[in-house]
This record gives C-alpha cells, structure tokens and sequence, in this order.
C-alpha cells in the first residue's frame, strides 16, 4: 500500500507530471538543496542525529521530482509530513535556544553556525512544507481526473473516439500512433492504455444489423 496516503492514492506509480507541476517540482528541488545544506551544517555542529535526518529528508524530496517525466506522489506527500514535522521541532529548539535550555557547542564557529543554521533551517523547513503541499495538490488532481476518465470509458464502451489526458489536451501524436494500434491514450503515458476491441465488436455488430435491415427493406 502507498506510503502516507489516503485509501483512493494508494499504490499510484510515478506518473508524468502537468506543466504546472513541473514548475512546483522544480521549486521543490531548489528547496532540497537548501534542506541537504541544512543537514550539513547540522553535522558540522556535531548535532549529528538532526543532520542525518535531514539529509535523508532532502533524498526523499529529491527522488521524488527528479525525473522530468515521472513523479512520485507518494514522495512529494512524505516529504511535506517531514517538513511539517521539522517546522514544529525547529520551532521548539528556537524557543529552547531564546530561553538558554540548549546546550550550544564550546567552539565559536560551531556556536555561531548551529545559530544561523536553526534560523535558516525554520524558513527552509516551512518553505519545502508549502511547495510540497501545493505540488500535492496538483498531481491528486491530475491522478483522480485521470481514473475518473478511465472509470467513464469503461462504463460506456460504445465512445470510440475517446482521446483524453489529465490535462485535457490530448498528444496529436500520441493520437495518431493509437488509431494506428487500434488503442486510445485516456491519460499522460504510453503505460494507461485501453484496447478498443469491445466497442470495435459493437460497431461491426452495429454494421450487421443494418445491413440485414437494408437487405429486408430491398426484399419489400
């Protein structure tokens, strides 16, 4: 089952992504860099279980956009539950920091790095969780229009001329490679194909029954 998912995105493959998307996708790998940056300096403070979780934070938001043509729904959600759940933590060692609970490093630049590091760390930490939350949100829509499409072109077999995507704008393309294969394109890859034979059958069945009513018609 999909990690961190609701029952209706469970188990969605990387898909390709919408225009859109991928200017979400490339905002989200510039705050990745950012947020691997962040589990450096975490180590260079010795705070060594903060920057290890942050750099394997940052390997999941990267994995999840870094093919162009193929993003990870179940990746981008993950990756907002992390920031959110950085953005909380970071907020209380702030405060702990402001209060003089936390215990800094003795040396002066680790000192003054773990400071700027907690301050930048918050900012990036908040930003990864909104453009990952507005990504998300993209590609829910993109993947529930697309199993809508699909739903209604198995529930009516008898539309023959279905060439749909998640964007509503089918590949011309695309189009004329599925005529030719006797398949249509319902969605924004070659791997969400539907064989046409059923509604082909119907059309001939259809060409049958009107060709014996012609010839009974000439008969009269």
């Amino acid at each position: 089952r999909g990690m961190c998912l609701p029952d209706d995105l469970n188990d969605v493959p990387p898909f390709p992504p919408s225009p859109a998307a991928k200017g979400w996708g490339g905002a989200l790998l510039a705050v990745v860099t950012f947020h691997f940056l962040v589990g450096m300096a975490w180590i260079f403070c010795l705070s060594l279980w903060d920057g290890t979780f942050d750099i394997l934070a940052a390997t999941v938001g990267y994995f999840s956009v870094r093919k162009e043509t193929a993003y990870s729904i179940q990746g981008v959600w993950c990756y907002f539950v992390i920031c959110v759940i950085d953005s909380v933590w970071g907020s209380l060692r702030l405060f702990f920091l402001t209060s003089q609970i936390t215990h800094l490093p003795r040396h002066t630049t680790q000192k003054t790095t773990y400071k700027v590091a907690l301050v930048f760390s918050i900012f990036v930490y908040f930003l990864g969780a909104c453009i990952a939350s507005a990504l998300f949100i993209i590609l829910r829509r993109q993947v529930l229009r697309a199993q809508q499409m699909i739903n209604n072109f198995l529930l009516n077999p008898n539309n023959e001329d279905i060439a749909l995507n998640a964007n509503q704008q089918p590949n011309q393309n695309d189009n004329n490679n599925n005529n030719n294969n006797g398949e249509i394109q319902p969605f924004l890859g070659p791997s969400f194909n539907i064989s046409t034979r059923e509604s082909s059958s119907i059309k001939q069945r259809r060409q049958n029954s009107n060709s014996g009513q012609s010839d009974e018609l000439n008969t009269i």
